[in-house]
């Protein structure tokens, strides 16, 4: 190895003559002009011309001077430079790089890109030194945290190079905020992170076989759960994502732990779906909808399990692997409707522990009547810390009243013949022999949403405080994220309001698919349905009703939507509020919106269905509502509302590509 150049850094006398620099029992009495020599215990050489050490007295971190190796000695792993004025005797340390404050808090990032280096993201401390007046001081660079290299081979994806590795290890701090004490201890922030990613300057062939280093705090991951994700692509841009569960054991600060992995044989986390048909919009999804359909048994006891795949899905670097998981929606309101383990009741901190195949149980309840259990309701899962991650609706109907689907004819689609939430289907109720079967309440059992929101509400009467669930109220906005993760906070509505507080237009316009015309990620419907368009919901069933208002065509040929029913028994007359909204929300009392059969404005309250697309305004989306004054009105032509009222939804049947079989 060539000699490295000398560096001579000037460095002011310490007050004191010194004696507030030293360790020992005696100050210094003397000063010198002191040599340095030191080395890389690893051998590994330096990464650019810029790179520095620096001497730190070692009992109080402060700082006697730093060198910056020269353009002439970049690349060797060995220092020799002179500081001038320093104590003899006096103990100190050497830390590289010299940014890094000895002993203070420094930081290892969770991204990390290798054009920049593993030394980049590590922190070397020396042993103790002590200088003395002639002869150099030796000093040997340890590295402080851990590294580990990954060595990636394939046969599968010998196509495909190495874009990027992740390292996730469940609940275990291995980037973030650390210190290395005076005794070598390595003491890691509470607040570390559990992942860590590296980014190659430019993708490695796995052909040839492709090696990744990380820096990671050092940390004992035996038994613990640990993901390797790598990113693949092709020549043609084409990428895999693939997250590979992984045995590591303990990293050992100051050494280099390597992995072998076979991509094509390590195992794919069981707990995640790499793929999902909806648009994801640079979200996260866990389970195939945010709606689940159980069938129960009218007369019967007991009740029915529902199983429901929560795995995430998407962007594997924000998801969290869900552990807990519980009722949202209370049991007195709910009329009992969902079971946890023998329990109906909602818990904050629910001890029901999803599968380890991913995977909860909700016991739905069976009905002595028609009107004894409720019909939807929603369960929650968390993470080990008990962060709510994601909420589902589960929508129960019984054996002889199964939801079908309403042909519209055209181009229209088929739409499910109730609204989210619904109890019975317009041919139920228009069953003479089922009057007697239908008890006060049942109308009000229809789900309300906000618009573009995935979870739904529940009312007691006109009253949103009064529903004994878990709601929260703000007069605010919310993001999208917000409401994920509080699926109950309500935002107050007055005639105009939005409650999104997202700022990208094209995202708030699509949030429940007018813009894609795909199933989104925020779509509230089930597995295989989408929010309706304005266009369907314009087919509205004539029976009942007088000329259609102008502006408003309705399709002749089609097999109607029925919306209303002119034979409801607990309607005045052919009068009763199906799924409705109130009409006048009152934002200083909380009532939002709810059923009402009172008059408003001279009128019955109607009902109301949202459209799947934001109105002219970006605060208001588009929705069909009728009310009675001798006819049924529509007010669909160019009508629109506030985001934050609530109205039902109603669901078409989704059309998904088909793809073509290629011919043989």
């Amino acid at each position: 190895m060539s000699a490295a150049a000398i560096i001579t850094v000037a460095c002011e006398k310490p007050d004191g003559e010194g004696g507030n620099v030293s360790s020992s029992s005696e100050p210094p009495t003397e000063f010198a002009s002191v040599t340095f020599e030191g080395v890389f215990a690893d051998g590994t050489m330096l990464w650019n011309e810029e790179d520095a050490v620096k001497i730190v007295y070692s009992y109080d971190g402060s700082s006697a001077g730093e060198a910056t190796v020269g353009a002439e000695s970049a690349g060797f792993a060995k220092w020799t430079f002179q500081m001038e004025n320093v104590g003899v005797g006096t103990n100190v340390k050497a830390v590289y790089p010299a940014g890094a404050e000895y002993p203070q808090t420094m930081t290892l990032p969770s991204e990390q890109f290798e054009a920049e280096g593993v030394r980049k993201y590590s922190v070397y401390v020396s042993d103790n030194a002590v200088t003395k007046k002639s002869g150099a001081v030796p000093f040997t660079l340890k590295c402080a945290n851990a590294v580990v290299k990954f060595n990636f081979t394939t046969e599968e994806y010998s196509e495909y190079s190495l874009e990027m590795v992740e390292i996730l290890a469940d609940g275990h701090g291995i980037a973030g905020d650390w210190r290395v004490e005076e005794n070598g201890e390595i003491n890691i922030a509470k607040r570390a992170q559990d992942r860590i990613s590296l980014t190659l300057a430019s993708p490695a062939p796995l052909a040839q076989g492709a090696s990744a280093s990380l820096a990671i705090l050092p940390v004992d991951l035996s038994g613990a759960n640990v993901t390797v994700a790598v990113t693949l692509v092709d020549a043609e841009g084409t990428k895999v994502f693939l997250p590979l569960a992984q045995q590591v054991g303990k990293l050992a600060g100051g050494a280099v732990t390597e992995f072998d992995i076979d991509v094509s044989n390590e195992a794919v986390v069981d707990w995640y779906v790499m793929d999902d048909p909806r648009e994801m919009h640079g979200f996260y999804a866990y389970g195939p909808a945010n709606t689940v359909m159980v069938a129960k048994t009218k007369g019967a006891e007991g009740t029915v399990p529902c199983v429901i795949d929560v795995r995430p899905r998407g962007d594997f670097s924000k998801v969290r692997k869900p552990v807990y998981y519980g009722i949202l929606t209370k049991a007195d309101m709910n009329r009992k409707l969902l079971e946890i383990g023998g329990s109906n009741a909602y818990n904050a901190r629910p001890t029901s522990r999803v599968s380890e195949n991913c995977t909860i149980t909700v016991d739905v309840v069976n009905g002595n009547n028609y009107t004894s259990t409720g019909t939807w309701g929603t369960v929650g899962i968390y993470d080990k810390d008990y962060n709510l991650l994601w909420s589902f609706m589960i929508f129960s109907y019984f054996h002889d009243d199964a939801p079908a689907d309403v042909d519209c004819g055209g181009t229209y689609g088929k739409v499910m013949d109730r609204a989210l939430g619904q109890t019975f289907s317009g041919r139920w109720l228009a069953d003479e022999a089922n009057k007697a079967a239908v008890a006060d309440g049942v109308f009000t059992s229809a789900a309300y949403f906000q618009w573009g929101r995935k979870d739904p509400f529940m009312f007691n009467a006109k009253d949103l405080i009064a529903a004994k669930f878990p709601y929260t109220t703000t007069t605010g906005t919310m993001t999208i994220a917000e409401t994920i993760s509080n699926p109950y906070k309500v935002v107050l509505s007055s005639d105009k309001k939005d409650w999104c507080a997202e700022t990208d237009a094209s995202l708030k316009s699509d949030l429940w698919g007018a813009v894609s015309g795909r199933k989104t990620v925020f779509d509230p419907c089930p597995e295989g349905y989408k929010v309706m368009s304005a266009a369907i919901l314009r087919q509205i069933d004539k029976d009942g009703s007088t000329t259609p208002e102008t502006g408003r065509t309705i399709d002749e040929t089609a097999e109607a939507i029925k919306y209303y029913y002119v034979d409801n028994p607990l309607a005045e007359g052919d009068l009763w509020l199906y799924t409705g909204m109130m009409w006048n929300e009152s934002v200083s009392s909380g009532n939002n919106w709810a059923n009402t059969s009172s008059q408003q404005n001279g009128q019955h309250a109607g009902y109301a269905y949202w459209a799947n697309n934001e109105a002219a305004t970006a605060t208001e989306a588009s929705w069909i509502s009728f009310s009675w004054n001798g006819r049924w009105s529509s007010r669909l032509a160019s009508k629109k509302t506030g985001k934050a009222r609530g109205a039902a939804v109603r669901c078409i049947k989704e059309e998904l590509p088909v793809e073509e079989t290629p011919a043989e």
